[in-house]
């Protein structure tokens, strides 16, 4: 490589060259004085008048040579900084990415924008807007090869006093004839003049979502009836607000497979093509005091022979709430299809019969009260109906009395679970914690078999684990007890020799027990249990705080 000789940017002086030829200068002046510092330095004697003339001559040119590479070092850096700033604006310009044919880059603009755009949103930032406005190249493939990036819309009541109609019609083009995902959020009156736009193009609906309507926007989507050729997939977040009786406008929907009900009164229904659906979420909640829910999810259950997922969401009692339970239905319903159930109402579970049944989730809201007896009515169910469960999540679910573990007797059903999910966020007590400990026993023993090698005893296929516990009184202090070296032995156990491959557990630290240790990991736990993430498993260990519930990854910050 040739000799280096570096020139200023701005003026062109050789800034390399003179500093080595400076540089050769100072060290033929200072040859004299080489002598002189080694004879002193190796005897420690201090220099004659002479010697301490000859030195501090030198030790001047040093300091100022030191001063000349310091003004130097200061220039190559600007210089440097420079030069690194052009460089990156070349690599930014000769960057492949600038150059990628259309249809790569549609695909990454597909695949970037598959939630829903505020149509109206500020400065149209958002989603495709936002693609469109980087540059030439990318407005044209935005516009012109993407019309599915336009299709997930978002219209609410922010809408900027522009000209909405004609902004909203510029977004219908460039969908061209493609699907369309319509979500409209809170109505205000400059929504509900939007709608009529909305609804000429309803036989082009792949999915619709209504958040909280009014019995205006209710009303007028009636003119829709009978025009939903494509929709697919149903969401209505509806209000309390009484008076707005029987909704038959999505009952004509030939293609709809996919509904969910949230806050479904009695005084609004909607009236829905159950015999083809195959997925129905439904939070209703009773209409007054003394009305059954059973009866309505049973009455849902005959009418949708095809369903494969069913989530009937209340039974529980709050404070000043009470709900007359309806009585267990004999003969039970038999539902040949259902694999996926989310109920916590015994009455429903002890009235159905769901052979197919694969994932069972039961999720009391924080806040209700725990009950025991979900738990014993889907023992029944699984017994009875000959099913075998994969996936099982247990939320606010009392695990068991005194001496009676009735998840135990749920596990022992269920060989074939794959995922487990057990979530404590209020309610519980000693006897919780006593329950959650025999379960980590309970999952680390193996049965010996002489013709065959050791098999964990309950749940030997199981892959995912999660455990949550939170407190949510204020200023109590739990001790959260089973979190010690047995479950981290049986977390290991089944790691090394069964199929377990994710293990997640969330413990809550509320005021009360900020800064105490209330769980048993030590030093050795957490060493252990990083030295399982390092080998592959899927171990996150997490400290709730605050009430926002910020999740701190123990295994990260923890020092071993």
């Amino acid at each position: 490589m040739s000799a280096l000789n570096l020139s200023c940017a701005q003026c062109s002086h050789p800034v390399l060259s003179s500093f080595k030829d400076n540089f050769s200068l100072l060290h033929s002046a200072l040859d004299e004085t080489t002598s002189t510092l080694a004879t002193l330095l190796g005897t420690n004697n201090y220099p004659n008048p002479d010697q301490y003339a000859i030195l501090r001559a030198s030790r001047g040119k040093v300091e100022n040579a030191l001063q000349e590479i310091d003004i130097i070092i200061e220039h190559l850096e600007h210089e440097r900084r420079l030069l690194h700033d052009i460089q990156e604006s070349h690599r930014r310009v000769m960057s492949p990415v600038c150059h990628l044919p259309a249809e790569i880059l549609s695909q990454i603009f597909a695949l970037s924008t598959s939630s829903f755009y505020d149509v109206f949103g500020p400065n149209l930032m958002e989603g495709p807007w936002a693609l469109s406005k980087v540059c030439s190249q990318w407005r044209a493939v935005a516009i012109g090869c993407c019309p599915e990036i336009w299709k997930n819309m978002n219209i609410a009541f922010n809408v900027d006093p522009r000209d909405p109609e004609a902004l909203l019609r510029l977004v219908f083009s460039r969908c061209r004839a493609g699907p369309l995902h319509i979500r409209i959020g809170y109505v205000d009156n400059v929504v509900i003049d939007l709608l009529s736009m909305v609804m000429e193009e309803s036989r082009r609906w792949s999915s619709f979502e209504v958040y909280y309507p009014n019995p205006q926007l209710m009303d007028a989507l009636g003119a829709v009836r009978g025009n939903l050729d494509t929709l697919e997939s149903l969401s209505l977040r509806l209000s309390n607000d009484p008076g707005q009786g029987l909704i038959t406008t999505f009952e004509i929907a030939p293609s709809l497979k996919t509904v969910e009900l949230i806050g479904q009164t009695g005084e609004m229904r909607v009236s829905l093509p159950f015999s083809q659906l195959v997925s129905y979420i439904d939070d209703s909640y009773p209409p007054a005091p003394g009305v059954s829910t059973a009866e309505y999810f049973l009455n849902i259950l005959k009418k949708s022979p095809r369903l494969l997922k069913f989530h009937a969401g209340c039974y529980t009692w709050f404070p000043g709430q009470y709900l007359i339970v309806h009585p267990v239905v004999e003969p039970p319903i038999v539902h040949e299809s259902l694999e996926e159930l989310s109920s916590y109402d015994p009455a429903l579970l002890r009235s159905i019969l769901l052979p197919e049944l694969r994932v069972v989730k039961m999720e009391i809201p924080d806040g209700g009260n725990s009950l025991r007896t979900p738990l014993l009515a889907l023992h029944e169910l699984v017994v009875k109906s000959s099913c075998s469960l994969t996936s099982l999540t247990l939320r606010n679910i009392g695990l068991g009395d005194r001496g009676a573990p009735y998840w135990r007797d749920v596990l022992d059903l269920t060989p074939s679970l794959t995922k487990l999910e057990v979530v404590m966020r209020h309610g519980f007590g000693t006897y919780t914690m006593d329950f959650l400990s025999g379960l980590a026993k309970e999952l680390a023993e193996k049965r010996e078999d002489s013709e065959n090698p050791p098999r964990h005893d309950i749940v030997p296929l199981l892959t995912d684990l999660t455990i949550e516990v939170a407190d949510a009184a204020p200023g109590s202090i739990v001790y959260y007890s089973f979190l010690n070296c047995d479950f981290v032995d049986m977390v290991a156990s089944r790691y090394h020799s069964a199929a377990l491959r994710r293990v997640r557990v969330v413990a809550k630290s509320n005021g009360g027990n900020e800064g105490i240790d209330f769980w048993k990991f030590g030093n050795d736990e957490f060493k252990r249990m990083k030295e399982l993430r390092t080998d592959g498993l899927k171990i996150y260990v997490f400290e709730e705080n605050g009430r926002r519930g910020e999740q701190i990854d123990r295994l990260v910050i923890e020092t071993v």
